[in-house]
């Protein structure tokens, strides 16, 4: 992600300009210091130390068609600026990241909003799923677990 930003008018302040905020994002930090990876889902084996998110198939196949385009067009583009395509080659491993870390921050921040409230309707409208049954399969529950649920939701007919 490169931007070019507009000029603006720099103003030096001494003060956290959202309180609340930054609560919020040390909160989540520190769950996620905490978290069990393992239990969301990450592998790891047995002679590595961290555990490690994969895409799935379909989310693989998209990554190996970007990556390649990336690789074939863009690193290879020799009217562009060495600077950049030092810059642009660096998307190999950010991207990916990127997106394992947003979803284990939305995944996380959903389990989190389960145990609170046991309000598969909230979840399903947060996360802007188009089924209870993709929220219940995200959560992770049991077919039991998703049937009480639904049961005292009335969301069986």
């Amino acid at each position: 992600m490169l931007v070019y930003p507009d000029p603006v008018t720099w103003e030096y302040i001494d003060q956290c300009p959202d309180k609340e905020a930054r609560e919020r994002v040390f909160k989540l930090c520190k769950k996620l210091s905490e978290m069990d990876f393992l239990d969301s889902g990450a592998q790891k084996e047995e002679w590595e130390a961290t555990p490690y998110f994969r895409f799935n198939g379909e989310a693989q196949e998209l990554f190996i068609e970007w990556c390649t385009a990336l690789e074939r067009v863009k690193l290879r583009n020799t009217d562009e600026e060495p600077v950049i395509i030092e810059h642009l080659g660096k998307y190999r491993s950010l991207m990916p990241s990127l997106v394992c870390s947003t979803h284990s921050l939305r995944r996380t921040q959903a389990v989190d909003l389960w145990q609170k409230t046991r309000n598969p309707k909230l979840i399903q409208e947060l996360l802007g799923q188009a089924s209870i049954a993709a929220t219940t399969f995200y959560l992770e529950l049991t077919k039991d677990e998703a049937l009480n649920t639904a049961r005292q939701h009335r969301l069986l007919n």
